[in-house]
């Protein structure tokens, strides 16, 4: 199948990671949570600037009765907002330049990429959008201002729109804010059980190099040990072995079928092509059978298989009796006989489900070498190896990793998703955090004299507290039992991806419980200071 080489990234639909993973699901799911809190930072905005416009009142109320008129304060607050979301843009890009290659790395984006003008057409668009959202709110007010009242400083008559939209907002804030909280402490959980899950084949202390791409193939063929003859000499060498594919890297699938069985049986089974040291330098568990032999002609024709691929082929038979046995390939040709089994082992990660593999003799395989080492003088290895190499491949590029590097790409993008939601997440929490002092500093400015009241017939701080907070702790209660059911479905979604995850328990609601608590500290810090003025001054006023 062809497709165009700029969706390879973010379309590609290639199954069994076989090709590029398909990332526009998550770029699309991060510009959703992105549009999520920019509204939510609108709302907050907005929120903060009624509250602040309590302050406000009574010079408004001045100004109208010396007859300044409507179109004064449209005048005031368009160029009051348009300064400050054009401050909040030249904040947010300087801050966007300064984090660019933190989020560059998260997010894979190579170096020097430089985005298209439509980019920052788009950012000036959402920028003109928040200027007419932050200007039209204010205005709404100062239209509705009775200059009577507000000489006064009464505000508890004049509406501010309609409070269950701004609460349903403030609800809706921690609502993303514990399904993105939940989510990162799931994903980072399951990362780390990932890493603790026993792989069944050695990974650390290998070194591969690619093998070469021109060389003369007769004095190869000749002597296909030569390279790992001379490798195997080095101090710090404990084994070399070659092989077509490594751990991290699946090899070709043949259709492969016991012998004798009708074609219907044949079965896609990765064929590894690999010398005799290999199976040693990787660590692999032979539980029947043995190792190929070079000394012995009829192993170019023999197959060790892994218990996946015994039973893929031989259905539910004991391992024992699996040597001895025959395989084929369609065309009755490459019959090989089963000389060993090994363990099943996680070729590509643990997030991927062992699958068969089928390991054939071969020599001159030279698309990998592998070489297990010990000790910790990596470079001065690394630089003899890449001398002989050299020497009998000459004309070659040199190119060499460590396995352990690559064996852990396949989970590089799920720490990136992890890294760049947690980032997401972090924002959001703040955002929610803040929406929570506007709405209860706006909810104190209209509510403070009835709060005096209560002060003045014997209430103390504790009743008022509770009395402030408690439209705000309900509306916590009720967005985690939105949030908590639905954080939960999405991740047991995600989670239905791995062959080896964790399971979601009363551990992953740490996250809400933590936010709760954090919300009753902000509650306490914002209220504080105003349930212990002298209520006099709110009582007075008439």
């Amino acid at each position: 199948s062809l497709q165009p080489i700029q969706d390879i990234k973010l379309h590609s639909d290639f199954e069994a990671k076989t090709f590029l993973a398909k990332e526009s699901n998550k770029v699309n799911g991060l510009l959703l949570i992105g549009f999520i809190i920019l509204a939510i930072a609108w709302t907050n905005f907005i929120n903060f600037n009624l509250s602040l416009g309590f302050e406000r009142l009574k010079n408004m109320g001045i100004q109208k009765s010396l007859g300044a008129e409507f179109n004064y304060f449209i005048k005031q607050q368009a160029v009051e907002s348009l300064i400050i979301n054009m401050l909040s843009l030249f904040f947010a890009l300087s801050i966007w330049q300064i984090f660019k290659p933190l989020v560059d790395e998260l997010a894979g984006i190579r170096i020097g990429f430089k985005p298209e003008s439509s980019f920052y057409l788009l950012i000036f668009e959402i920028s003109i959008l928040g200027v007419l959202l932050t200007f039209i709110t204010p205005v709404l007010v100062a239209k509705r201002v009775d200059v009577a009242q507000a000489l006064k400083g009464k505000v508890s008559n004049l509406s501010f729109g309609i409070p269950g939209i701004r609460k349903t907002l403030v609800t809706f804030q921690w609502v993303v804010s514990i399904v993105i909280a939940v989510s990162v402490f799931v994903i980072q959980d399951q990362l780390n059980y990932l890493s603790d899950v026993v792989r069944g084949v050695r990974t650390e202390g290998v070194l591969v190099f690619n093998g070469p791409r021109s060389f003369d193939y007769d004095r190869f063929s000749a002597n296909p040990e030569i390279i790992k003859n001379e490798i195997a000499q080095l101090p710090g060498v404990v084994g070399v072995g070659s092989s077509y594919a490594v751990p991290g890297k699946t090899p070709y699938a043949y259709e492969i079928r016991e012998e004798g069985k009708p074609l219907a049986a044949n079965t896609f089974i990765p064929e590894h092509q690999v010398d005799a040291g290999y199976i040693e330098v990787y660590g692999h568990n032979i539980l029947a059978g043995r190792n190929f032999d070079p000394s012995r002609s009829t192993d170019e024709s023999a197959a060790i298989l892994n218990v996946s691929a015994v039973q893929a082929l031989f259905g539910d038979i004991s391992l024992e009796d699996a040597l001895g046995r025959r395989i084929t390939s369609p065309e009755n040709g490459g019959i090989r006989t089963v000389i060993g089994v090994i363990e099943d082992y996680y070729h590509l990660s643990p997030e991927v489900a062992h699958f068969p593999m089928n390991f054939v003799f071969d020599p001159e395989s030279r698309g990998y070498y592998s070489v297990r080492f010990a000790g910790t003088n990596q470079q001065a290895l690394l630089k003899s190896i890449e001398s002989r190499y050299r020497e009998v491949f000459p004309g070659n590029l040199f190119h060499s990793f460590l396995l352990e590097d690559f064996y852990t790409e396949y989970q590089a993008s799920e720490r990136n998703l992890s890294g760049l939601l947690t980032a997401f997440g972090g924002i959001a929490i703040i955002l929610s955090i803040v929406g929570v002092v506007a709405l209860t500093l706006l909810d104190l400015g209209k509510n403070m004299k009835s709060l005096s009241i209560r002060k003045v017939l014997g209430a103390d701080f504790l009743d008022l507290l509770i009395k402030v907070g408690y439209g705000n702790l309900i509306r916590f209660a009720l967005a985690a039992l939105i949030a908590i059911p639905l954080a939960f479905s999405l991740m047991e979604s995600w989670l239905g991806d791995y062959a080896n995850r964790i399971g979601l328990g009363l551990v992953h609601l740490t996250p809400p419980i933590i936010l709760a608590l954090v919300l009753m500290t902000v509650l306490f810090i914002s209220s504080n200071k105003a349930l212990k003025q002298n209520p006099t001054q709110y009582l007075k006023e008439e």
